[in-house]
């Protein structure tokens, strides 16, 4: 039986939460026994109060209570033309980001990211722009926000010529974010070996400035150019960049060699793969609400107070003890990734998740209270499972061959891998597919016999062979001669080849191991 509250005990509390500066709630199981969720959510919101819960508290807050990056991703979700919540909320954490990456420090660094937004064509990823753009100018400009066009300091420049033009913008700001669009195009350019110097740079300043954002860190500009043409050192430079680009593009620039630099880790992949979303008539009417452009400015203001301030102070965004302990156990289980895999992809991608969860859960925390940001539970719950799914997708594509070539243009696993993906799809095919999709003729296909003309017209088209410094055709005699000294296909003789009534090269199947829907 339980008695109702104690009318003298609810005063006392309310003149105690009302007296606080800063108050803030640790929400436990009770809060859901009483069924008072929804009172919790309007009091915090009334209050601009943080939430952490406990374990038993799971859920009385829901996941998706927005804050500023779930208002900001609804912002940019209403006014795109074909309006997608994934392109959306990938707007939102690089525009607080980007506000946010110096003024915040998370375990001794800055809340700068390197997002990448991979998305089918005709998705809408140009939503990104358009939004982050549409919203700045609407704080600075509103008609009672004129005193905040600050606000154009925290938007970067849309294209990167050089490293050092990069660092130049520095002087402007010491924290902003970039939206660069057809990414995928960018880093195939910086990353070729026959790369200029100019391009190169920007690899190696992407690399440096991704870790230069805590307190007391520095970048020294004049590694980059000429002691004249660049500033002073820059005192803790917050770079968050956002690029777009369709899976061809982005996929066909990654390999193994970005890996082992450190620049593929350092990036924060989110991934649209559904269908073209349909128009949304209404988007060019739509406005910021007063509510979010209050609450944008607030949290500029504090941001800027803390950069333009004479002693540079970032705010540390604290942990809740549960997102303490999450945290720590999703470092034991990185190490423990890191320790039992020698492939170097592996350990590199892991070696930056814990760092990225907690840059992202802070990124939340901050949106949901700046002045006294608490990591919570379900923020840290969020950012781990979402860097846990992002490294296994990675690595996915890698397995399957999904990425570009390697450095010297010729990757065989990803020709092998390829080669044994068609090979399935083809043999696993019924015989009219076979026959009209990859040319098989229906006596080849009952005996699974694969003919070099389907091999080369199904492998042509994919990157590791487009790419392949050998050529297609010669990447693919490598591949296929591979495979029969390893035993995994026989070459068809002259004789088997005249019952069958053809001339071309065929193959069949020696080691069935490489059959399985593993590979489709």
């Amino acid at each position: 039986y339980r008695t109702g509250p104690d009318s003298e005990l609810i005063a006392a509390a309310a003149d105690v939460i009302l007296a606080a500066k800063r108050p803030a709630f640790i929400c436990g199981g009770g809060v859901i026994l009483a069924g008072a969720c929804n009172l919790l959510a309007e009091l915090a919101e009334l209050l601009d109060a943080p939430v952490a819960s406990t374990v038993s508290g799971h859920g009385a807050i829901a996941d998706d209570h927005p804050g500023l990056v779930g208002e900001i991703a609804q912002f940019i979700y209403d006014t795109a033309p074909r309006p997608v919540m994934e392109i959306a909320l990938a707007g939102a954490l690089a525009f607080v980001s980007g506000v946010a990456g110096r003024a915040y420090n998370v375990s001794g660094t800055g809340l700068n990211h390197y997002i990448m937004l991979i998305a089918p064509t005709g998705t809408g990823k140009e939503a990104i722009g358009s939004g982050i753009n549409r919203l700045a100018e609407q704080i600075a400009w509103g008609p009672d926000g004129a005193h905040f066009t600050y606000m154009r300091q925290y938007i970067g420049p849309s294209q990167i010529g050089s490293g050092a033009g990069l660092l130049k913008w520095f002087e402007r700001s010491k924290s902003f974010v970039t939206v660069l669009g057809e990414i995928g195009i960018t880093l195939k350019r910086i990353s070729h070996p026959n790369a200029n110097s100019h391009e190169k740079q920007i690899m190696q300043v992407w690399l440096d400035l991704y870790n230069k954002s805590g307190a007391g860190d520095m970048l020294n500009p004049t590694a980059y150019s000429d002691k004249d043409k660049v500033g002073e050192p820059i005192p803790s430079p917050a770079f968050t960049m956002i690029g777009e680009s369709v899976p061809e593009k982005f996929y066909e620039a990654l390999d193994e060699t970005m890996v082992s630099s450190g620049l593929l880790p350092r990036f924060t992949i989110m991934e649209y793969t559904g269908p073209r979303p349909p128009m949304n008539e209404a988007h060019r009417n739509v406005g910021a609400t007063p509510g979010l452009l209050a609450n944008c400015r607030a949290f500029l203001a504090k941001c800027h107070a803390i950069n333009s301030a004479q002693s540079f102070k970032p705010m540390n965004v604290a942990f809740s003890a549960e997102a303490r302990k999450l945290f720590d156990e999703f470092n034991d289980f990185a190490d423990a990734q890191i320790n039992s895999n020698n492939a170097e992809v592996v350990k590199q991608l892991w070696n930056r998740a814990h760092l990225k969860a907690m840059k992202l859960a802070a990124v939340v925390a901050v949106g949901l209270y700046w002045n006294g940001p608490v990591i919570d539970y379900n923020a840290a719950k969020w950012a781990c499972d979402f860097v846990a799914n992002d490294i296994a997708r990675l690595l996915a594509r890698f397995e399957r061959g999904d990425v570009g070539s390697s450095v010297n243009g010729f990757n065989d696993k990803q020709c092998h891998n390829d080669v044994i993906r068609f090979i399935n799809l083809m043999v696993r095919a019924d015989a009219a597919t076979a026959e009209r999709k990859y040319k098989v003729p229906p006596a080849l296909h009952a005996m699974g016999i694969i003919p070099w003309r389907s091999l080369a017209q199904g492998t042509h088209s994919r990157a590791s062979f487009r790419n392949s410094r050998l050529g297609s055709t010669n990447a693919l005699k490598a591949t296929i001669q591979f495979m029969i000294d390893s035993g995994e296909l026989r070459e068809l003789g002259s004789k088997d080849k005249e019952k069958f009534g053809v001339t071309q090269r065929c193959f069949a199947v020696n080691d069935v191991s490489i059959i399985g829907d593993e590979w489709l």
